[in-house]
């Protein structure tokens, strides 16, 4: 009796551990009701909006040149750049580019400090027609080459005595700041080349296979960004924005070409003042600084110093707070209102493949249930899907894989066509035909509201301050190494939370 009892027992148990099953076994038609499935797929992707797209990103730039010349587009520790002076110095870049060869769809390599030298590269390049490719000089000599050779550039751009790493044989190096090339050149624009759907950068991501994956993204993804980001919060001439990413990071090319887009002014936080919270927290309290966007990490970085302030004793000029690329702690948009009492927040999210940002959350309260900020909702023509195995929609609070279409989506992987393929894949639930979404390997899920909540990763991909890092990718590389038999290699945090890389190795 008693081994009846507990085989009956073991029987009610594992019946409640396992799920019920989803699909019926015959074969049978989709389950999900019709007017649930229309709201997933239809309601909640519509984001449909009409968009300029009739000219290159840079043109932004070069309208407000023509406004508002003498105001101030460039701030930083040391001085102030106008419109016109940054806009003469980037046409002399463009003329010598254009000199070399440069047109639609040549890559060109920027390796340049953090000053309006970097800033007058992207522009220079652009208005050359050129693909920009962000190289930070700080990088491993290995590291660069790859990148170098995976983008196909012949051209470096920097500064006297900024590359550490040898010159790359057969290719350019142009110092901007010296060389006469861009000293004598033409300070008038050069007539625009390019088009919309030319590449405007490219932005390398870590790649499990020990390889950098480098991401193609079009002037007008990143047009459809920017309009969006205008219509929703209303930038302007007013604001002046703090720029505390690196240019090989993709936040960087809002404050860029977005902010000089619409005749703001962005200071420019210099290496000292990137890596220690005290000078940027100087900066934002003493500088009129009205946007601020960065991970959240590079945020939560300054909180104890912002706890030592009273309570809404800098809520003079702090308007809008984006953060993305990680988890928002949340606890960090109350720390955050108690100083900047009149700062709205926003948390964004996306991939690099989907053009910086594709999803937006506007913080509110923080409800007590909420394990995570919630991911949002997508921009104007973005669209999400939440699939299961069988690349159905998954039901309101079933977890699944989440995927990327619209405007927001990359060309793709430059020079990697098997994994642009893998990545970026046809759309089955698109109204237009050839239409594709990406393969974004995060899981999610829809709250009832048409929120989606974000549950992670399916691969050992992680952030560390808002860089996406492929754990695998570290492991391959290690294992190169003749000394080196085995290894695993974990992201863990510290006793403040931050999370760091550290690798266990077998000799």
């Amino acid at each position: 009796g008693l081994t009846e009892l507990f085989a009956r027992y073991l029987g009610r148990l594992r019946a409640l551990m396992e799920p019920e099953p989803r699909w019926p076994d015959d074969g049978r038609a989709d389950p999900m009701p019709a007017s649930v499935r229309h709201r997933i797929l239809r309601e909640w992707n519509d984001t449909s909006r009409d968009f300029p797209a009739e000219y290159p990103v840079h043109r932004l730039f070069e309208q407000q040149v023509g406004e508002r010349p003498d105001a101030v587009a460039l701030r930083w520790a040391d001085g102030t750049m106008n419109y016109a002076e940054l806009n003469a110095y980037a046409n002399r870049i463009a003329w010598c580019l254009k000199d070399l060869g440069v047109g639609p769809e040549t890559p060109v390599a920027i390796s340049c400090p953090r000053d309006p030298d970097i800033v007058a590269a992207v522009f220079g390049v652009l208005k050359a027609g050129g693909i920009y490719v962000p190289v930070v000089p700080s990088l491993p000599a290995g590291r660069a080459a790859a990148m170098l050779d995976i983008a196909g550039t012949d051209i470096v751009l920097t500064v006297a005595g900024q590359v550490p790493w040898p010159a790359p044989r057969g290719r350019a190096v142009i110092e901007i700041d010296r060389d006469p090339r861009v000293r004598c050149a033409a300070s008038v624009d050069p007539p625009a080349v390019t088009t919309p759907a030319n590449t405007a950068y490219f932005i390398f991501t870590s790649g499990s296979t020990g390889h950098p994956k480098c991401v193609a993204v079009a002037h007008r993804a990143v047009l459809n960004l920017l309009n969006w980001c205008y219509r929703t919060f209303g930038f302007g001439p007013r604001d002046v924005g703090l720029c505390v990413t690196s240019l090989g990071f993709d936040l960087s090319v809002f404050d860029l070409l977005g902010l000089l887009g619409t005749g703001a002014s962005v200071y420019l936080a210099d290496e000292a003042q990137q890596r220690d919270p005290e000078l940027l927290l100087r900066v934002l309290l003493e500088e009129p600084i009205t946007f601020w966007n960065s991970a959240p990490t590079t945020l939560h970085q300054m909180m104890p110093l912002l706890a030592e302030l009273e309570s809404g004793s800098a809520t003079q000029d702090l308007r809008l707070v984006f953060l993305s690329g990680d988890y928002t702690p949340l606890t960090l948009p109350g720390q955050l209102r108690a100083v900047f009492g009149g700062a709205e927040l926003v948390s964004l999210g996306g991939a690099t493949e989907a053009t910086v940002w594709s999803n937006y959350f506007v913080v509110g309260e923080v409800r007590p249930d909420w394990r995570s900020i919630p991911y949002g909702r997508p921009i104007d023509n973005c669209q999400y899907f939440i699939l299961d195995d069988e690349k159905e929609p998954c039901p309101v609070g079933v977890e699944g894989d989440l995927y990327i279409a619209g405007e927001c989506l990359a060309l793709g992987y430059h020079s990697q066509p098997e994994l642009s393929a893998e990545r970026f894949i046809a759309n089955p639930f698109a109204e237009v035909p050839d239409m594709r979404m990406y393969r974004t390997g995060d899981r999610a899920l829809y709250f009832p509201d048409g929120n989606i909540c974000f549950c992670g990763r399916e691969d050992s991909q992680v952030k560390i301050r808002g860089f996406r890092v492929e754990l695998g990718e570290i492991e391959h590389t290690m294992r190169r190494h003749p000394g080196v038999r085995d290894v695993v290699v974990l992201a863990r945090a510290d006793a403040s939370g931050d999370r760091k890389v550290v690798a266990y190795v077998i000799t």
